[in-house]
């Protein structure tokens, strides 16, 4: 019997527990971004394990503890080759007398159990537990339930003498001290620079939560199998949204594209058409993303080969094309193992797609923003000299938050902050607006109205001030420090949006929260008509006012630099 999934779901620890409470024998294979692993089971029991980060294999672990010499497993290993191919290196190391059986078992148990537990707080991985029978070794059955208990205390050793330990971080002789080696720093600097440190890691923490969730679109008319494949993919860790047609889909789509979602689209090829003419709805769907939604991948499955229909739907642009399971071909006993089998194959390319977004993601937008301000940090480091040598030792770090700093404030002026947001984001949406946040008052600063040219929110906006409390969806992304974005919520805020603001009841809204030390001191609004198309660069805007968060933070702590050499 095959069994597969995905770890995110269930753990490895819980896994191994159900395998040992089963008494099952078999191997489990698991695949993750370090590699793939086993471990093998007889009875419940562990038999055998292999790791990716534990390669070593059982010889040279005896000869680096000193069991064993070289010239001893290459006599060991030539016999094995002409003579003995079968069996394993340890039993022919123990007949030639090399080893002794006690202490050759010993280290193999402490192989297995390292093995597994280098593997066991793995959670970005899937699995397959495939029942077989398992050779064993009588003096080697681990229970799964003593390693997991021994996980607290791991420290990875390699052998009953070996311990593995963290190498000490290189220093190349050609990278310039941050500090020279005789200034003393005080307690107070220490604690800037912790501070500082901090700072960064909140940044960076920030920009890593931008990525955009993801979600699964399944299109199957067939209550059967858009059952199975549902649960199934939800077992492998994947959010499914499971529709029975295509214009269903379409508005499923809508719907999580306006939210921010990033989408993958599996679709049967034969469904009812949106045009009520034919039944080739699959294709149908697929011509209509790529008109509208280009950026959504389509991977079609189907239970009909037919080479002309998969060419034209490669052609049209879906990623992948995969023949399912017939129902009415095969018999139940057989079709839970070739579902199981077509999920992970299915699951594999889903998983394939969502980290090409991934990687896409990073490079467009992470990347760009590092390199930027390692190129400012390295043509500005010298303007730090006048801080004196109390900071030098915080050069880097320094240096690093200024000029993030000066790339957006443009000379520290707020104005520029405020221009340079507002120009981005107007460029996507039809009215964007800068609102100030004291005590319990929100004023608005400066904004643009791309659908008025006179009279319009940007005439306006210097003189609208109302209560914190007075708009709900204002003030819950306020309190909550969260940002906003999707379908104006029903109820009185609707109205209200529209008596401060003026013009048209928007039909998606973008609140972005700006934080200076973990206080809201203002906030980005934007809004598109009813007519506009909804806005695709909420993660721009968001890196956006996360950098002038940064950049505010900067200039509070430059003063604290200045005030303190000034005293």
């Amino acid at each position: 019997m095959l069994q597969t999934g995905n770890l995110k779901k269930v753990g490895l620890p819980k896994l191994l527990s159900g395998i040992e409470q089963g008494q099952k024998s078999g191997i489990l294979f698991i695949r993750s971004p370090q590699g793939i692993g086993s471990i093998g089971f007889a009875k419940g029991m562990i038999t055998q394990a292999e790791s990716p980060i534990m390669p070593r294999r059982i010889g040279r672990i005896l000869i680096d503890t000193g069991v064993l010499t070289e010239k001893q497993l290459q006599q060991a290993l030539k016999t094995q080759e002409e003579d003995e191919k079968t069996k394993p290196l340890g039993e022919i190391l123990t007949r030639l007398g090399f080893v002794d059986h006690s202490k050759l078992q010993e280290i193999i148990k402490l192989q297995i159990i390292d093995s597994v537990l280098s593997m066991l707080d793995w959670r970005e991985a899937v699995y397959r537990f495939e029942e077989q029978d398992v050779f064993s070794n009588r003096d080697i059955l681990l229970s799964p339930q003593d390693i997991i208990a021994e996980s607290a205390s791991y420290t990875k050793s390699l052998s009953p003498e070996v311990t593995v330990s963290k190498p000490e971080p290189e220093i190349s002789p050609e990278s310039p001290p941050l500090a020279a080696p005789d200034i003393q720093v005080d307690s107070k600097t220490e604690k800037l620079k912790e501070e500082i440190q901090s700072m960064i890691t909140r940044v960076t923490d920030r920009l890593r939560s931008m990525e955009p969730k993801q979600a699964v679109v399944l299109v199957e008319d067939e209550t059967l199998l858009r059952t199975i494949f549902k649960d199934k993919l939800e077992d492998f860790g994947f959010s499914v949204s499971a529709v029975d047609a295509a214009q269903s889909a379409i508005t499923e789509l809508e719907r999580l594209d306006t939210e921010g979602f990033f989408s993958v689209v599996v679709t049967d090829l034969v469904l009812p058409t949106i045009s009520g003419k034919g039944v080739l709805g699959g294709l149908e769907l697929v011509e209509y993303l790529r008109n509208n939604y280009p950026h959504i991948p389509l991977i079609m499955t189907t239970a009909y080969p037919d080479v002309n229909l998969r060419r034209k739907a490669l052609f049209l642009g879906v990623s992948h094309y995969l023949y399912k399971p017939d129902p009415r071909q095969i018999s139940l006993g057989e079709l839970e193992a070739q579902m199981s089998l077509f999920i992970e194959e299915l699951s594999f390319y889903i998983d394939n797609l969502f980290q090409r977004r991934e990687i896409s993601f990073e490079k467009e937008h992470l990347g760009i923003i590092r390199e930027e301000l390692v190129s400012e940090l390295l043509q500005a480091k010298m303007e730090l000299k006048e801080v004196g040598k109390e900071v030098e030792r915080d050069a880097w770090d320094l240096s690093f938050l200024r000029n993030t700093s000066d790339l957006i404030l443009k000379d520290r002026k707020i104005s520029n902050v405020a221009d340079t947001m507002l120009d981005f984001a107007s460029k996507n949406l039809d009215r964007v607006a800068l609102f100030f946040v004291k005590k319990e008052e929100v004023s608005g600063y400066r904004a643009i109205d791309r659908t008025r040219k006179n009279g319009g929110l940007s005439d306006r906006i210097v003189g609208v001030k109302f209560p914190l409390g007075q708009i709900g969806l204002f003030r819950d992304v306020i309190s909550g420090k969260q940002a906003f974005w999707g379908k104006l919520p029903e109820g009185p805020d609707s109205g209200l949006l529209q008596k401060q603001l003026g013009g048209f009841v928007p039909k998606q809204v973008i609140i972005i929260p700006i934080i200076v030390q973990q206080i809201v001191v203002a906030f980005l609004y934007g809004d598109v008509g009813p007519n506009s198309p909804p806005c695709r660069n909420i993660d721009a805007l968001m890196i956006l006012a996360n950098l002038a968060s940064f950049a505010l933070e900067i200039s509070r702590l430059t003063n604290i630099i200045y005030q303190k050499k000034a005293n």
